[in-house]
């Protein structure tokens, strides 16, 4: 089952993001707590079971919930870096892949763009035919 890795995974990114980005006051906003971790499985929670085909389209949803939660609020390169490889940590410790794996898979789907980095984001607009539906945007 995928439910403990995922949920280890984001209790451990949240305690090491927590303890690793301390606020000082130029980053007053990297303060972190246990809403953190609820706003994670918000996010994953909004994708409907239609956009969940397999294991590996729930971790990239949940690389982008964590990057939302925890790497939208950091403001220096240095701190963006040290996420990104704590992010690639976590994977191989909890879901027994690479992040270059996730974002590869998202780069391979479009065969209309191929050699064109896509972004990994979800979002609740687009071609829905006037319903609203949280999936991945490719773009």
């Amino acid at each position: 089952s995928i439910a403990k890795p995922l949920v280890d995974a984001t209790v451990d990114l949240y305690f090491k993001v927590s303890s690793g980005l301390l606020p000082t006051p130029s980053k007053s906003h990297y303060t972190f707590n246990l809403r953190d971790i609820s706003k994670v499985f918000q996010g994953i929670l909004m994708v409907g079971p239609e956009a969940i085909k397999a294991t590996k389209d729930l971790v990239c949803l949940w690389t982008h919930e964590t990057s939302r939660v925890f790497c939208d609020r950091l403001t220096e390169k240095k701190d963006i870096d040290w996420y990104v490889n704590l992010m690639s940590e976590s994977l191989k410790t909890h879901f027994k892949t690479k992040l270059i794996d996730v974002y590869e898979d998202i780069n391979m789907e479009d065969t209309k763009d191929k050699g064109k980095e896509k972004l990994l984001l979800y979002a609740d607009f687009g071609d829905n035919k006037g319903k609203r539906m949280y999936k991945q945007v490719m773009g």
